[in-house]
């Protein structure tokens, strides 16, 4: 995946979490330094925010979910809080649409697939992402 298309796709997942009331941040947009390279702690590309919600932190990707079988270790290799917070794969399919794996100490489950409904680009995985977190 090009930087550009990264970035594109960083930026869309932004725009979902915001539509469901979340505040994202990604290593760039934060003005803290990271020392663990482009992504916070190593692993993930944003760490989102909402008031009665636990943090959100996520990793996202283009055509495929790559890495997303040994991502759950990934996290216990870091020691990632899971008790505290809550961990996403999003990946968007070129002219398909998004799908969201909720990841776990214990594996990954899919939680929403948009690939093929009917809504615009996009828009299903912000209606899903606004009714999961309530």
């Amino acid at each position: 995946m090009s930087k550009a298309k990264g970035d594109r796709r960083e930026r869309q997942s932004k725009e979902i979490l915001e539509f469901a009331d979340y505040t994202a941040e990604t290593p760039n947009s934060t003005p803290y330094p990271q020392g663990y390279g482009v992504d916070f702690f190593g692993c993930f590309d944003f760490v989102a925010f909402k008031e009665g919600e636990k943090p959100l932190f996520g990793q996202v990707k283009s055509n495929g979910a790559r890495g997303i079988r040994s991502f759950p270790q990934d996290c216990i290799d870091i020691q990632f809080p899971f008790e505290y917070a809550n961990v996403v794969y999003f990946v968007c399919y070129d002219s398909e649409g998004w799908r969201i794996i909720k990841v776990t100490e214990d594996g990954s489950e899919d939680i929403y697939d948009g690939r093929d409904n009917d809504k615009n680009m996009g828009d299903g995985a912000k209606e899903f992402m606004k009714e999961y977190t309530g």
